[in-house]
């Protein structure tokens, strides 16, 4: 046993499933029939990436093919991921999703966002020491509940489309309603038009019991993505209809100037003093104390 070689699984993994030939048995004997049925293994070529994370290549080795499908449309990738490790992955599935969506990403790069996305299946080639393999190749059996997992698979999503919800619907949806109309009120062209329409939906979150601060920022959101002058007929609306909405948000509007005209000031005080300038010189630029100047100098060391 003193004179034992110990076997390298991955060169000799690598050395069968990179030779073409070798290839095309392993994926005619492996490849579940409906799968094989839309390849042909004629136009199979062996792509040069590997996918497994650094820490797992010791144990672990993977070969991605690339074919294209008999339909003339499109091609597809085959990834087939080779366990050396004796024990197994109960968590596999998900790092099978990884491994998939890093190929697909990796093809975008390559060739742009053009659609349809080429299909990645997954072989996993696998010889550890329990058998036989003891988890779900499913990743729907990680998961406590296969009825939910069903109503919100992976890689699909419910899409909430505010250009195309109606205002009636928006104003059943209470404090949210507050939101919605806020994005939507960003893209509209005429922003007077609904102005009456934002001062309701105000009201109906503050009827709701709406945040102070979370209507603060959603006209905050709304000095941002709309002309400061737009704004000002909303906000003396604001300041008739909803009175203390009103105060508090023109407090919080030049709490957000303040805070931005600071801001300004320590970023030009930074430039002077990268310019070798005088500290005295800075804060009557600045208007900024020689304390809070030698804040700055140490917040840049």
């Amino acid at each position: 046993m003193a004179n034992k070689i110990t076997p390298s699984h991955d060169p000799f993994a690598r050395k069968f499933l990179t030779d073409i030939e070798v290839a095309k048995d392993f994926l005619t004997i492996h490849l579940a029939p409906e799968v094989l049925a839309k390849c042909d293994l004629n136009t199979l070529n062996i792509e040069s990436t590997s996918y497994i994370e650094d820490d797992l290549k010791l144990h672990n080795s993977d070969v991605v093919y690339r074919v294209a499908l008999k339909s003339g449309k499109g091609y597809a990738y085959i990834y087939t991921l080779v366990e050396h490790q004796s024990t197994p992955d109960k968590l596999m599935p998900l790092r099978i999703i990884r491994y998939q969506i890093a190929i697909i990403q990796n093809h975008i790069e390559k060739y742009g966002e053009t659609l349809p996305l080429p299909m990645v299946v997954p072989l996993v080639f696998y010889n550890g020491v329990r058998s036989p393999y003891p988890y779900s190749s499913n990743i729907i059996d990680l998961f406590d509940n296969n009825e939910l997992f069903d109503s919100a698979k992976l890689g699909t999503f419910k899409l909430i489309d505010l250009t195309t919800m109606e205002t009636t619907e928006i104003f059943k949806h209470g404090r949210v309603a507050v939101l919605e109309m806020l994005q939507k009120a960003v893209r509209v062209r005429d922003f007077k038009a609904i102005i009456e329409t934002i001062i309701e939906v105000l009201l109906l979150g503050k009827a709701s019991g709406l945040k102070q601060s979370l209507v603060d920022r959603g006209i905050l959101y709304l000095f941002g993505a709309r002309d400061v002058e737009e704004i000002k007929p909303l906000i003396e609306k604001i300041k008739q209809q909803i009175p203390n909405y009103g105060e508090e948000i023109m407090n919080f509007i030049d709490a957000m100037k303040l805070e931005g005209e600071q801001e300004a000031k320590q970023e030009i005080a930074q430039e002077l003093i990268k310019s070798g300038i005088d500290e005295s010189v800075i804060a009557k630029a600045t208007h900024l104390s020689k304390s809070q100047i030698e804040e700055i100098k140490k917040s840049m060391h």
